[in-house]
């Protein structure tokens, strides 16, 4: 028994480096693709267009609180069953979970409708774009067409394959950022944008499913049947009250800043505010990176009954987020504005306090993402529900307050402000 244990524990060390290690691959290969592509969509597109697409995807991301909490059960019912090794119960429970995906499709999509509406009211449009905003909407609503089949990236990524989810992000990237330089250049406008986005996302669906059904026999065979699975079913939607207040706050909380900046400003201040962004979000990605690399092996640990591994386990991750974040943004502080200025422009520089703010909140974003993981793969979902509503509720109301004083810091600031409501829970 102690030999197998010793070949199980070496066996997740090792999937744990994978992962980790496909993360530090897809990073860097993504920074260097996005580096090449900005400056070349800057000038097929504009600021207009390129602002634009940026406050679309924000918006459209609001539908996916219409799953009324589902992608927030889904992961700690899946946990459980797969850390008992129990085939058919996996089985059963991405059945019953594709089922329920289908059953709230048409919600989303009717609701599109009053989404683009709202949105037309409160973000100015430019008369000649109107069409191509139109256009592009539908082309990103029609993403979720594909929805469905979600469960099997979650599957995936409890079966601690993340190393294969990252390179199928990465695949999903590259086709996203060649195909907006191809319609771009050939003058699609926001309609090409849309069709690039739109394809990416079948491409990587498609994929989910293929990796993932190697863990089940026939995902869809007798499907339908999956709807007499009560237990299932009850155990996906238990928690369905404290998943919905997270979802929607989690998405109120990370999906307004590119909205508010363009309702309360213009869709084209969106561009500097996501570029001064973007060497800090993009180190980001590498710190979130270590805690979506092991959550799932961490988690697996406390099923198991291993309390004091458990919680070492936790407490080392923590501290690596911690040294190597603070190390990697104290860099980029101090050379942000020259390396804007060499890329695309000093212009595009959004200030000193946006830069700081955001070395800032990457370093708590990331510690917190990855205990928010942990307490979602454990099912205490109960601890996250109170901050999340107050960091939400002072994120939003701040960012809107100070982006109309001081202008584009104002959502950095509001998300900084949301912290010091959320960290001592």
């Amino acid at each position: 028994m102690k030999y197998d244990f010793r070949m199980q524990s070496s066996s997740k060390t090792r999937q744990a480096f994978l992962n980790f290690l496909t993360t530090m691959f897809k990073v860097p290969f993504s920074v260097v693709l996005g580096f090449i592509a900005m400056p070349l969509l800057l000038k097929w597109l504009g600021d207009d267009r390129l602002g634009m697409m940026k406050v679309l995807l924000e918006s459209v991301a609001y539908m996916g609180l219409l799953d009324l909490g589902l992608s927030m059960a889904l992961p700690t019912v899946l946990a459980k069953v797969c850390g008992e090794e129990k085939t058919e119960e996996i089985k059963k429970v991405v059945q019953v979970s594709i089922l329920a995906y289908l059953k709230i499709l048409p919600l989303i999509l009717l609701s599109s409708i009053g989404l683009f509406f709202l949105l037309t009211k409160m973000v100015h449009i430019p008369e000649n774009l109107s069409g191509e905003v139109l256009w592009c909407f539908v082309l990103i609503i029609v993403s979720f067409l594909f929805f469905p089949l979600n469960p099997f990236r979650v599957l995936l990524e409890v079966k601690q394959r993340a190393d294969i989810v990252n390179l199928i992000i990465l695949g999903q990237f590259v086709i996203t950022t060649v195909l907006n330089l191809v319609f771009a250049k050939l003058g699609f406008g926001l309609v090409g944008q849309g069709m690039a986005y739109l394809s990416a996302v079948i491409f990587s669906y498609v994929l989910f499913y293929v990796f993932a059904s190697r863990y089940l026999e026939k995902p869809f065979h007798e499907i339908f049947k999956a709807a007499k699975h009560k237990e299932v079913q009850e155990q996906l939607w238990r928690p369905r009250g404290k998943s919905i207040l997270l979802q929607v706050f989690n998405l109120l909380g990370l999906c307004t800043d590119n909205v508010v900046v363009g309702v309360v400003l213009a869709p084209k201040m969106v561009v500097p505010f996501i570029l001064t962004q973007k060497l800090a979000l993009t180190a980001q990605g590498q710190l979130s990176g270590v805690g979506n690399s092991v959550w799932a092996s961490v988690v697996d640990l406390f099923h198991k009954g291993e309390l004091e591994n458990f919680r070492s386990k936790i407490l080392e991750i923590n501290k690596i987020i911690v040294i190597a974040g603070v190390a990697a943004m104290v860099s980029i502080a101090t050379f942000n504005r020259p390396f804007l200025t060499l890329w695309v422009g000093e212009a595009y520089y959004g200030g000193a306090l946006l830069n700081y703010g955001v070395c800032a909140f990457v370093i708590f974003n990331s510690i917190l993402s990855f205990w928010g993981l942990i307490l979602v793969g454990t099912g205490n979902l109960s601890h996250l529900v109170t901050p999340t509503i107050v960091g939400s509720l002072v994120n939003i109301i701040v960012s809107i307050f100070l982006t109309i004083k001081i202008g584009i810091a104002g959502p950095i600031l509001g998300s900084l402000t949301a912290f010091v409501f959320t960290v001592p829970w």
